[in-house]
C-alpha cells in the first residue's frame, strides 16, 4: 500500500504513528489534531481519511471516489457566516449525521477545520457525540489554539501535536517544487517562520506587500504626528481589505462555476454562508500574518541585542536597520500582549485602522 503521507512536508512521527494506528487497527473514534496554523494539520486528517477508506479497498472504487473529491463518507465542517464560526445548525446536523449507520463495517470520516471556532453552546451539545460516536466514525477536530476547546472535548479525544516544520524541510520543498535557489528558497523559509503554507504562499505570490512597509515603521520607531499613525493605519486596512475583496472575486468564480443557475434558495444561502466564511477566515489569517511581523521584528531585535546567531533572525534582509535601531523599551512580553489584546479586538469586530492605532500606541509610536 502506498504510503498516504508521502506528499507532506513534516511531522514524521506522526506519518508513522497515524498509519500504524490504522495498520493495527487501533484507530479512536475522537482525535484532535492540534498544532501551528499553516503545517498542513488538515492535509494530514485528510490523507488519514483518505487511508482510512482506500487500505483495505481491492476493487479500488473507495480511491476512485477519493479521487473525484466527493467521497460520501468524508465530510469537512468549515467555519460560516461573517464572523466565521461554525453555526449550531451545522454542528446539530454533524452530529446526526455522525449516527447514520452504513452498516457494512466502512468508516466514516467527520473533520472539523478551525475547531475552536465553534461557540461554547454547540459544543456543549456535541459532548454526547464524542462520549459515545458511532462505531464506523471517525470525529478529527483540527486547531491551531487547543486551549480554546473545553476541558471536556478535549478529555474525550485522542490528542496529536504536530509541530512547526523545519527550516531545512521547507527549503527544501520550495526548492524542487518552485524552482528557486537554494538562497531564496531559504529566505522564504526565514520569512514562513515554520509554516509550509505561508511558504507556499510566498513562492507563488511573492513577499506580503505590506511587510516591507510594516517593518520600516518599525525601524523608525515613531510617528511625527498622531495624523501620520492614524494615516499608516488606515492604509494598511485599505490594503487588507482590498486583498480581501479581489479573493472574494476569485473565490465566488471557482465556487459558482457551474452551479450559477442551477441552485435552490437553500443552496444560494449556504454558499452565501460558505463564502462569508472563508472571506472571514482569510481577512484574520492576512491580519494575523501581520501581527506575526511585528512579532518577529521585535524578537529578531533582542536576539541581536543578546548577539545571537544571525541565522536565526526571520527578517534577514533587515540586519542593518537592526544594527541602528536603538534598543527597544518595549519586552518581548509586552509586545505579545498587544497583540493578544489587538486579536481579542478583531474577534470582536473592532475595524481594522482602529486595531492598528491601538497596536501603535501601546508600542509607544506616538
Amino acid at each position: 500500500m502506498q504510503d498516504p503521507f508521502k506528499d507532506l512536508i513534516g511531522n514524521e512521527p506522526i506519518k508513522e504513528y497515524l498509519k500504524a494506528a490504522a495498520d493495527k487497527g487501533s484507530v479512536q473514534n475522537s482525535w484532535i489534531f492540534s498544532g501551528p496554523s499553516g503545517i498542513g494539520k488538515t492535509l494530514f486528517a485528510k490523507n488519514f481519511a483518505h487511508y482510512l477508506l482506500t487500505k483495505d479497498d481491492l476493487t479500488g472504487n473507495e480511491q476512485k471516489k477519493i479521487e473525484s473529491h466527493n467521497h460520501p463518507d468524508i465530510r469537512i465542517y468549515r467555519p460560516e457566516g461573517k464572523i466565521a464560526l461554525h453555526s449550531i445548525a451545522s454542528m446539530r446536523q454533524f452530529s446526526e449525521d455522525v449516527y447514520l449507520a452504513l452498516g457494512d463495517g466502512r468508516w466514516r470520516i467527520f473533520i472539523i477545520s478551525d475547531a475552536e471556532k465553534m461557540l461554547a453552546t454547540s459544543a456543549n451539545a456535541l459532548l454526547k457525540t464524542f462520549e459515545e460516536p458511532a462505531k464506523d466514525a471517525v470525529i478529527i477536530l483540527v486547531t491551531s489554539a487547543l486551549d480554546m476547546l473545553l476541558p471536556t472535548v478535549r478529555s474525550r479525544c485522542r490528542i496529536v501535536h504536530f509541530h512547526s516544520i523545519e527550516e531545512e524541510s521547507i527549503t527544501s520543498f520550495i526548492s524542487k517544487t518552485y524552482g528557486k535557489t537554494h538562497e531564496e528558497a531559504k529566505g522564504i523559509a526565514a520569512l514562513a517562520n515554520g509554516s509550509i503554507g505561508q511558504a507556499v504562499s510566498l513562492a507563488q505570490k511573492g513577499d506580503h506587500p505590506l511587510r516591507k512597509m510594516l517593518l520600516e515603521i518599525l525601524a523608525r520607531q515613531g510617528f511625527s504626528s498622531y495624523k501620520e499613525l492614524t494615516d499608516a493605519s488606515s492604509f494598511i486596512a485599505e490594503a487588507i481589505e482590498t486583498d480581501k475583496r479581489e479573493v472574494e472575486e476569485s473565490l465566488r468564480e471557482s465556487l459558482n462555476e457551474g452551479f450559477q443557475d442551477h441552485m435552490t434558495a437553500w443552496q444560494r444561502e449556504a454558499f452565501e454562508k460558505e463564502v462569508e466564511g472563508a472571506l472571514a477566515l482569510h481577512m484574520i489569517t492576512q491580519v494575523s500574518s501581520l501581527f506575526e511581523i511585528i512579532l518577529t521584528w521585535y524578537r529578531d531585535l533582542f536576539l541581536m541585542r543578546m548577539h545571537g546567531s544571525r541565522s536565526l533572525l526571520t527578517h534577514r534582509d533587515m540586519i542593518k536597520a537592526y544594527e541602528t535601531v536603538q534598543e527597544s523599551k518595549i519586552s518581548l512580553d509586552e509586545v505579545q500582549k498587544t497583540l493578544s489584546f489587538a486579536k481579542l479586538s478583531l474577534e470582536r469586530s473592532t475595524s481594522l485602522p482602529i486595531v492598528f492605532e491601538g497596536i501603535f500606541l501601546k508600542l509607544n509610536f506616538y
